[in-house]
């Protein structure tokens, strides 16, 4: 799939991007209601709050949950870039062909962090991207090339910036006074501003997978999962239910 999204313009496979969001936001409400606990439906506040927590990065305290539409713009972005500069190089008609959708990535991708009338000079995606499209296969703007992995990449910079957005928004929300009331207390922003500054929402989901040591096994996945969800859930909360067996 992010093949795919990195090789197709977004703007034709949209059905694709928006049913890989929902089907993984899908799985995610599934695993946090396991069938041996009661459900207890949140408020649709709470429900945007924890949303916007789980997109963001594990670095700024979230949970690394990054949805593809955000992401499809940059994806494709990137491959052209990378493609454009790279030993094959675009011929004259494959810019002419690629630059309608090239150019409609980027001005989504301008859109997506809130200058939808183009880059603005100090903003971080000028490391990347030109200030015009028509400029996007030439000049030294395609810094996402596999010869040098640590020049800057389109993707991580729109994430940074849509993560660096999104938490400042949790936080004005968490310290505005006006915000507080029947399903967010003083508590509920405590411990979400708590959560975020100590960088530690899920230190499951902070271990570098690249080590073999941090990596389970299907079947010891399976095992470990079928156990807990056979294990008393008397405390989970006052109407949690006790697993059959």
């Amino acid at each position: 799939l992010l093949y795919k999204v990195r090789v197709i313009p977004p703007v034709k496979i949209p059905k694709l991007i928006t049913s890989s969001d929902r089907i993984i936001e899908d799985g995610l409400n599934r695993a946090a209601r396991p069938d041996t606990v009661v459900h207890q439906e949140p408020s649709p506040e709470r429900a945007a709050r924890a949303n916007d927590i789980r997109r963001l990065q594990a670095k700024l305290g979230g949970g690394g949950v990054h949805l593809l539409s955000e992401m499809a713009a940059a994806m494709y972005l990137g491959a052209v870039l990378a493609v454009a500069s790279g030993v094959g190089r675009l011929r004259r008609t494959e810019r002419a062909q690629l630059s309608h959708y090239a150019t409609h990535s980027y001005m989504a991708i301008c859109a997506l962090v809130g200058s939808p009338e183009g880059i603005k000079p100090e903003s971080r995606l000028r490391q990347c991207l030109p200030p015009d499209p028509e400029l996007l296969s030439r000049g030294p703007f395609a810094l996402s090339t596999y010869e040098n992995p640590s020049r800057c990449k389109v993707l991580a910079v729109v994430t940074e910036i849509l993560g660096q957005r999104r938490l400042a928004r949790i936080e004005d929300y968490c310290t505005n006074k006006s915000s507080f009331n029947a399903s967010f207390s003083k508590a509920d922003a405590v411990w979400i501003l708590g959560m975020l500054r100590g960088r530690a929402m899920n230190r499951i989901g902070l271990a570098p997978i690249g080590l073999q040591m941090n990596r389970l096994s299907p079947v010891d996945f399976t095992t470990a999962v079928a156990l807990w969800l056979n294990l008393p859930q008397g405390t989970a909360s006052a109407t949690a239910a006790v697993a059959p067996g």
